[in-house]
């Protein structure tokens, strides 16, 4: 005999469509209802997960580190820093960063979808014997892994999210790949966007709406967008 276990995510764009206007059969008292997750609750998570694993336990009991908290564990498991551009952010940082969409809210499901696909590759470092892509004393990931792992991750969720829930943006979607032209980054003013997707009037607006609606666009100033984090490396952009 086996068992089952039930993984859910709650997202708040669902909640949000499904809310916003007449709430559903026994949730009618709700209209809007936001779950918001603290870099806190990001440690309980990815804590609770390594607690299950006995070697990293024992692991953690034989570091030199006095302190047993989740949020210790979570800075053992991950990397120190991680090089953004010109910005060094400590593993933890980066990992609640990376994973939000335009909304700006962390999504527990990237999260550990990074890490697990970091554990993966990690492991297959470890078994070919390189050097390359090896983590460094005192962690048990490196920041090589990490940034493959966020790349196969944000490929992954502009496909089986993105494209799968809003199949009618795809093509304006695929209009933002490859856009780098700007040295600080690309954030994408209105006129902008109408000359990548050669829309004016009443259409642009509308996709616009739609755009950050999904997720995938964040208002930064009255005119100016940026591309949510989890799928900047699916499009090859940097905000």
């Amino acid at each position: 005999s086996g068992s089952l276990r039930v993984k859910t995510f709650l997202r708040n764009d669902v909640l949000l469509r499904i809310t916003r206007d007449g709430g559903f059969t026994n949730l009618t008292h709700l209209r809007a209802l936001v779950l918001e997750l603290s870099a806190d609750d990001m440690a309980k998570i990815i804590g609770a997960r390594l607690e299950r694993s006995e070697d990293f336990m024992e692991y953690m009991e034989g570091t030199a580190s006095t302190q047993t908290s989740r949020r210790a564990a979570v800075n053992l498991f991950l990397p120190e820093c991680m090089e953004i551009g010109r910005d060094y952010r400590s593993g933890y940082v980066w990992l609640y960063r990376v994973s939000m969409d335009a909304s700006g809210f962390i999504n527990p499901r990237n999260i550990l979808s990074i890490a697990e696909e970091a554990v993966l590759k990690q492991t297959r470092v470890i078994h070919s014997g390189r050097e390359k892509g090896r983590a460094p004393a005192g962690h048990l990931l490196s920041g090589t892994v990490c940034a493959d792992a966020y790349r196969e991750v944000s490929k992954r969720r502009l496909v089986d999210t993105l494209f799968a829930e809003y199949p009618w943006l795809r093509a304006s979607i695929e209009r933002f790949r490859f856009n780098n032209a700007s040295p600080g980054g690309f954030k994408p003013t209105l006129d902008d966007i109408a000359a990548l997707q050669k829309l004016e009037g009443v259409e642009l607006p509308n996709l616009v709406e739609e755009l950050v609606e999904c997720g995938f666009l964040r208002r930064v100033a009255p005119q100016r967008f940026e591309i949510g984090s989890i799928y900047q490396q699916a499009l090859a952009v940097v905000s």
